[in-house]
Parts: structure tokens; C-alpha cells; sequence
């Protein structure tokens, strides 16, 4: 994770509706979106996570995990389908690779991290 400077978003994703107050997260972005209420059968969350995230663009939007772990699991996976690309690897080769802005509050604040999964980082060392 890359910590990113607070910048502002269309949307910010919250994955669930915990009865977390919200208000400081609206400085941040245009508009928020609970994902899922926290009352819907685990047989439905998958399909109501994705309905929630179906205007989602990775460049524009941020992501916010709060709430019961199952949420932010499935809504991780679902964003991850949403934010996949390929890119071309050292060896040409097109890997793929997930991208987005996720919120994150501790502290009394929210901290802005890039997730990016896949793509090799430049500091890695060579065997």
C-alpha cells in the first residue's frame, strides 16, 4: 500500500452500512454510497455488492472497508473485477494488475492508501 495525499473523489464505497458516522469522509469526495445495509443472507451479498459498485471507476472513486469482515472480503473481490488491467511486464509479457484508492480511518482520521496488486515493485530484489 502507497500512502496517497487526501485528494478528492466522485465517490467513495462504503462496504457496509455500520452506523459509523460518515460526515468527515464527505470532505473527501462528492457523494457516498453504502455497498450493503448489513442485513442482507450471505447467499446475496456477492450480487448486492456488485449491483452497489456498478459505476465504480478506480481513477475517480475511493473504497472505504468498515463494517463485518464477510463485506469487505466479497466487496475487495468485486472491486478487484472492476479495477483489473493488464500491463506489460519486464519480460513484455502482459501481467495483470488491480488498482484503486482505498480510505482508511484510525486516529480520528482517514488515511488514503493506493492498493495496487501485481505488478512488481521496483525495490524488489533479484535472485
Amino acid at each position: 500500500m502507497t500512502k496517497v495525499s487526501p485528494c478528492h473523489f466522485r465517490t467513495a464505497y462504503v462496504a457496509h452500512n455500520s452506523g459509523h458516522d460518515m460526515s468527515a469522509l464527505k470532505e473527501f469526495c462528492d457523494k457516498i454510497v453504502f455497498c450493503s445495509s448489513g442485513y442482507e443472507g450471505e447467499e446475496d451479498l456477492p450480487q448486492v455488492l456488485t449491483d452497489a459498485i456498478k459505476d465504480f471507476d478506480p481513477a475517480k472513486d475511493v473504497v472505504v472497508p468498515v463494517g463485518n469482515v464477510s463485506s469487505n472480503i466479497l466487496l475487495g473481490v468485486a472491486i478487484a473485477r472492476k479495477a483489473f488491467h493488464l500491463e506489460a511486464g519486464a519480460d513484455g509479457i502482459p501481467v495483470p494488475v488491480v488498482q484503486f484508492s482505498a480510505a482508511l480511518y484510525a486516529n480520528k482520521e482517514y488515511r488514503f492508501r493506493e492498493i495496487i496488486l501485481g505488478r512488481e515493485s521496483s525495490n524488489a530484489s533479484q535472485d
